[in-house]
């Protein structure tokens, strides 16, 4: 469960075992599964059919708990679970029961909700190995890293680049004045695309119209890579690593530059491409604030912000007022609204702004109504 660096290096090494691997991330492409020799499935698939399961993502809403009563209850007697990830991707409640139970043959853990675990119920089984969570702690790795950063330190003194930088990649003050706006766009269309997207995606399609295509724009590129990749890997995604992380998962990069633009002085845009389907989202900088302008090539007008509800739909009467008031009876309060332009029976985007969480279920209902496409929640 989770195929990026780490869970890629252990199904190299379960496939020299001659194992026959399932896998489940939902930002891997079918390219790269293969190349691991990986079946992609769902996890409960994988709970069903697996005689060893390790998980390796970042701890974040969609994987929390991931593994719990309803997959541990689809799985073979004997099964085996082995987590060094992150402490709460296994509920330790139901994997307990489970081992209590004898439907988990044994576990292996080297991390907790709670470090250290000094009461926790797992230890009490003879047929589970814990390792305490000190990967970084060793007097090796502490100098190393010390090393490390005396290097870092002498690079930027003496006028080169800081490496591993925790920021951002290093850009002259008088370009960054330009350049900053840009970034922060950059970053939140792709938290938006990467969120929209409804299916793993091969390839990022990155594109600077305008005035904005005389600057230096990497580091714009890898702000968009960071918004892009948190959405799927949480926190952990950064200015530095963005770019080795989209390199591990196999996902083209392609940056354009063309001094026309249409509308606006500058913009950007974001294409996200898997076989025959696609994502585009479009931005521009408007005083100094993001702008969205298109998705999907249906014109908008958006300043990105809190939750987003995009719903594709047919422009006709008795839609819009029916999808409002889906929300409206289950105490969703909309802030704003904004529909694009289209003919009469034509393909549009409307886009609402919402003030609290909308749960899968309501979106369902949202897509139930007559004339509505699609329909995604956006939160930034």
């Amino acid at each position: 469960v989770g195929l990026g660096r780490i869970g890629s290096e252990v199904a190299k090494r379960a496939s020299g075992l001659e194992m026959n691997l399932m896998g489940y991330d939902p930002f891997i492409s079918e390219k790269r599964a293969v190349e691991l020799g990986v079946k992609l499935a769902t996890v409960n698939e994988i709970a069903k059919e697996a005689d060893y399961i390790t998980v390796h993502t970042p701890l974040i809403k969609e994987t929390r708990n991931i593994l719990d009563d309803e997959q541990f209850a689809l799985m073979k007697p004997g099964v085996k679970i082995i987590n060094c990830a992150r402490g709460g991707i296994i509920s330790e409640e139901a994997l307990t029961r489970a081992l209590e139970s004898g439907k988990v043959g044994g576990a292996a853990l080297d991390v907790f909700v709670e470090e250290p675990p000094f009461d926790n119920p797992l230890l009490k089984f003879d047929n589970v190995i814990v390792t305490p969570h000190l990967g970084a702690s060793t007097q090796e790795a502490q100098v190393n890293v010390a090393i490390d950063i005396a290097k870092e330190v002498v690079s930027v003194l003496t006028g080169g680049l800081a490496k591993n930088a925790i920021n951002i990649p290093s850009v002259k003050p008088e370009a960054m004045a330009v350049l900053a706006p840009y970034i922060r766009l950059s970053e939140l269309m792709g938290k938006i695309a990467g969120q929209l997207v409804d299916s793993n995606y091969e390839k990022v399609e990155i594109a600077y119209n305008g005035e904005i295509s005389g600057k230096d724009t990497r580091p714009l590129t890898v702000s968009a890579l960071k918004g892009l990749l948190e959405m799927a890997l949480g926190s952990g995604v950064n200015y530095v690593n963005a770019p080795t992380l989209a390199k591990s998962r196999k996902i083209a990069v392609v940056e354009s530059k063309s001094e026309s633009a249409e509308e606006y002085s500058s913009t950007v845009s974001i294409r996200l491409t898997s076989g025959e389907t696609a994502k585009l989202v479009v931005g521009t900088v408007v005083g100094d604030e993001p702008k969205i302008v298109s998705v999907d090539d249906d014109w908008v007008d958006i300043f990105p912000a809190g939750r987003m509800i995009f719903a594709k739909h047919i422009n006709k009467p008795n839609v819009i007022g029916p999808c409002c008031m889906v929300l409206g009876r289950n105490n969703i309060n909309i802030s704003g609204m904004q529909v694009g332009r289209a003919e009469v029976g034509g393909v549009t985007m409307m886009v609402l702004n919402v003030d609290t969480d909308v749960s899968d279920a309501i979106l369902e209902e949202v897509l139930r109504v007559p004339g509505i496409i699609n329909a995604k929640l956006v939160t930034l």
